[in-house]
């Protein structure tokens, strides 16, 4: 009985792992943002993150024709620092949309 037990703990640890940093929302001083919110809506929300970041995006396969369009794609991640009190979350949007809200688990710093 007790090796049921512990395998059990082993097989879910990691899943409670990967789940506790992932989320579909999170509270703002002017509303909860969720996966699927435009950043319009989120800025509203939340007013201006701590920090921006932008990653250029490039297609698999690159081809001439797409070099001569000189069309770019950009991912962005907006991170809102709540201060000591609070945790760190990045909001990854895409086409101005959220995709997908990771809590950092680390205290802010402001």
């Amino acid at each position: 009985m007790r090796i049921f037990i512990v395998g059990l703990l082993l097989l879910g640890l990691p899943g409670m792992c990967i789940s506790a940093s992932r989320t579909s929302s999170f509270q703002c001083p002017n509303g909860i943002v969720s996966v699927g919110d435009t950043k319009e809506e989120v800025a509203s929300k939340c007013g201006d993150p701590s920090q921006r970041e932008f990653t250029e995006l490039t297609p698999i396969g690159r081809s001439e024709a797409y070099k001569e369009r000189n069309t770019h794609t950009y991912e962005s991640a907006w991170i809102y620092d709540p201060g000591p009190n609070g945790f760190v979350y990045r909001l990854k949007l895409n086409d101005g949309k959220v995709r997908y809200i990771e809590n950092t688990e680390q205290y802010g710093s402001r």
